[in-house]
């Protein structure tokens, strides 16, 4: 399980870029973007954008404070990870609804395409 210490996120930063950004290790991140308005594939990074695709083969389960992200082979072989990616996160109630809906934003196209589960279930 990923134990981040630092969380950032947002719904639609300025440039209307939804985004979640988990900080872990010295200088190891994993992070998932889209442009809602403007990109019908999620951007998945780890560590480095050698380690990087556009992929929507991933969906997301948020419980209690663990987001568990499960990747399809795709993303698997491009990330360097296995098929569950286990987040630790640690928001209180202030800002965990401002997580789930950049997690919502992020997802809406992978729900409406692949079936991915809604963040919060």
């Amino acid at each position: 399980m990923i134990e981040p210490h630092s969380i950032e996120y947002s719904p639609s930063n300025e440039d209307g870029l939804a985004y979640v950004y988990f900080s872990y290790g010295q200088h190891e991140y994993f992070t998932l973007a889209r442009t809602p308005e403007e990109e019908p594939v999620i951007y998945l990074e780890r560590n480095d954008q050698s380690l990087a695709l556009e992929s929507n083969n991933v969906s997301c389960t948020l419980s209690g404070n663990t987001v568990v992200f499960t990747m399809g082979e795709d993303i698997q072989q491009a990330l360097q990870v296995g098929p569950v990616v286990e987040v630790l996160v640690n928001l209180d109630d202030r800002h965990l609804p401002e997580f789930r809906r950049a997690l919502a934003a992020i997802f809406s196209v992978a729900r409406s395409s692949q079936g991915a589960e809604h963040p919060g279930r």
